[in-house]
């Protein structure tokens, strides 16, 4: 998935962005906008921005395109970069599973988790999550597999993006050919090589045949 770049802070917006920060415990905890997953939400020349992303980046510098930065503490409001390291998109996973909110997901009964997943292409990540008091990412992980696929039986692909909701699989998939590849990408705000996969049924294929059979 394709992130944006963070532009370098002058020091007028690094002090107004600490301005919003608690620094009383160990934890830098943000105390402005939130996610739904809690994650800090910065505003930086008209684009939004994660808020532990920001802080890496003032104190370490440029971040590799497709790297996420992680959390030591497992808290996702905190900024504090000593807390934060660099990671894939499967080291992010895998750190999630081994920390506390892998043992969330556990709770979750084997009724609740086909739920989650017959209702993916009805009702939002944010919903779900608020329906079982567990984060949009574990919804995102059950719905590709990556956690419970013993209960689902959808087999995780590495490279499905966690982020794009079963619905936009299926309009992106459809519009093959009518939309250019390059707007669906800045839409979605993923990369085209992502687009070409869905297209080509190289990832989320069990969605597309799914779509497919119900045009039958």
């Amino acid at each position: 998935m394709m992130t944006l770049d963070i532009p370098k802070l002058n020091e007028y917006q690094k002090t107004n962005f600490f301005s919003k920060v608690d620094k009383s415990k160990d934890c830098w905890e943000w105390q402005a906008r939130r996610s739904p997953d809690g994650y800090g939400e910065v505003g930086l020349n008209h684009k939004r921005y994660l808020a532990h992303r920001v802080s890496y980046s003032i104190s370490n510098g440029y971040i590799p395109q497709g790297m996420f930065v992680c959390h030591k503490c497992d808290n996702p409001p905190c900024v504090n970069p000593d807390h934060l390291f660099l990671g894939t998109a499967d080291d992010n996973m895998k750190d999630m599973v081994s920390k506390g909110r892998a043992a969330i997901q556990t709770n979750l009964k084997k009724e609740d988790v086909l739920y989650i997943y017959g209702k993916r292409r009805c009702l939002t990540r944010e919903v779900l999550s608020k329906m079982f008091n567990i984060s949009s990412t574990i919804i995102s992980n059950i719905w590709t597999g990556y956690l419970h696929s013993n209960t689902t039986g959808k087999k995780y692909v590495k490279g499905e993006n966690f982020r794009i909701h079963p619905v936009d699989v299926t309009f992106i998939y459809k519009n093959k050919g009518i939309i250019k590849s390059q707007d669906l990408a800045d839409h979605f705000r993923v990369s085209r090589p992502l687009i070409s996969m869905i297209w080509n049924k190289r990832i989320y294929k069990d969605i597309i045949d799914e779509y497919l059979n119900m045009l039958k």
